[in-house]
């Protein structure tokens, strides 16, 4: 950020991570995926602007971060950016932190083969990402195990990375053995090559994603243009990439039980499901991303 003060005035415009909000040091784009800073601001004081001396007897006092003071972070320069958020969701907590109201750009999610067709897929789910506990992986074990009960020939499989620090390696052992003792049904994949993982989705017939409050959750919406039914969590961005479908969106065990077997044992359903998810698609393609890039770039550089 401090370079990004420094050189700004070179440029026409500055464009502002992927990931959490920035200060750019004045007008610029930010694409938003999550308003993590915001858990700072209750706490700590706003030191942009202010003298050495100032920042100095903020850090002594505990009154700042250090890394808010190096950076001159001002969040009254930050709310002078245009805002793009990777979810309706997203952009309610940038709101509500900042009083600044973003627009929705869902992010570019990687080219998936259609597959194959829906009669000539398998009766597995998919579940992919990151191997970590907020992923809830376990939880679709149990939660798949229950809807077993009436779907004997339904498998599972668990596609993700390692996560190195904290309670990654405790929880990718964890998995190691829930899927050991489930091998009959549940196979899990470590590093999955791109192809592997195409390949993969489009001869399944459902994906699930069950992490609570994700931002946006690009695997649901690469299970959506690989062909699959999606399920996911009601909550978050993930939602929206099923348009808020009640058949699609679960919120407890309970819930996900009902809704998965219900959608599993009716063919017509599926075909309705599969018929109202198709245009969906369209929003989620890197030619869509793109444009909606190009139009905000636009729309700053007009108004100059």
């Amino acid at each position: 950020m401090r370079v990004c003060h420094r050189i700004r005035d070179r440029f026409d415009l500055v464009i502002g991570s992927a990931q959490e909000e920035l200060d750019l040091g004045g007008r610029g784009l930010l694409y938003i995926h999550h308003p993590d800073l915001g858990r700072f601001w209750r706490r700590y004081v706003d030191c942009g602007g202010k003298p050495l001396i100032t920042k100095l007897r903020y850090l002594l006092t505990g009154r700042t971060r250090p890394w808010m003071a190096l950076s001159d972070f001002s969040v009254e320069r930050l709310k002078q950016s245009s805002v793009l958020t990777n979810s309706d969701w997203t952009g309610l907590q940038v709101e509500g932190i900042y009083g600044v109201r973003g627009q929705t750009l869902y992010p570019p999610v990687p080219a998936v083969p259609s597959g194959r067709p829906w009669n000539e897929r398998e009766n597995g789910f998919l579940a992919s990402g990151r191997f970590h506990r907020r992923k809830r992986l376990d939880w679709i074990v149990r939660a798949l195990g229950q809807v077993r009960r009436t779907q004997p020939g339904l498998t599972l499989n668990l596609v993700g990375t390692r996560e190195p620090l904290d309670d990654g390696p405790r929880y990718f052992r964890e998995l190691q053995d829930l899927a050991a003792a489930n091998s009959a049904w549940v196979t899990l994949h470590e590093d999955l090559s791109r192809t592997d993982l195409s390949g993969l989705t489009g001869r399944l017939l459902y994906g699930i994603h069950a992490q609570v409050e994700e931002h946006f959750g690009i695997a649901p919406a690469e299970a959506l243009l690989g062909g699959c039914i999606p399920f996911v969590h009601d909550s978050g961005g993930q939602a929206e990439i099923v348009d808020r479908d009640r058949r699609l969106c679960f919120s407890t065990e309970e819930d996900a039980v009902r809704k998965l077997s219900a959608v599993m044992r009716d063919g017509s359903l599926q075909t309705a499901i599969l018929e109202s998810l198709a245009p969906r698609r369209e929003l989620f393609t890197p030619d869509r991303f793109v444009e909606g890039l190009r139009n905000a770039v636009r729309q700053l550089a007009g108004s100059d």
